[in-house]
């Protein structure tokens, strides 16, 4: 279960921990580096008739990172939880 399945309280409080701060920081700078790389490859696409098979490195790259930091903080949040429960 990821961090979308958690408690709105767990989320909350994992927010706010230094570890969650830094996931959720670089998942979001992630997400808007691929958007961004997503826009440009669009524009680079029309406008340089370049091909899509090019271009795809601009996005895939963006994507794994985001999807990285994404598996960490379903990670991190689990570790969390986990942590809670034992005390």
């Amino acid at each position: 279960m990821g961090y979308e399945f958690q408690t709105k309280e767990l989320r909350a409080k994992f927010k706010k921990t230094p570890l969650g701060k830094k996931y959720n920081k670089a998942l979001y700078v992630s997400l808007l580096v691929f958007i961004f790389s997503a826009i440009v490859a669009v524009i680079l696409r029309f406008a340089l008739e370049i091909s899509l098979t090019e271009l795809i490195w601009i996005t895939i790259i963006p994507m794994i990172v985001a999807c990285y930091f994404d598996g960490k903080r379903d990670g991190a949040i689990m570790q969390f939880k986990e942590s809670k429960n034992k005390k």
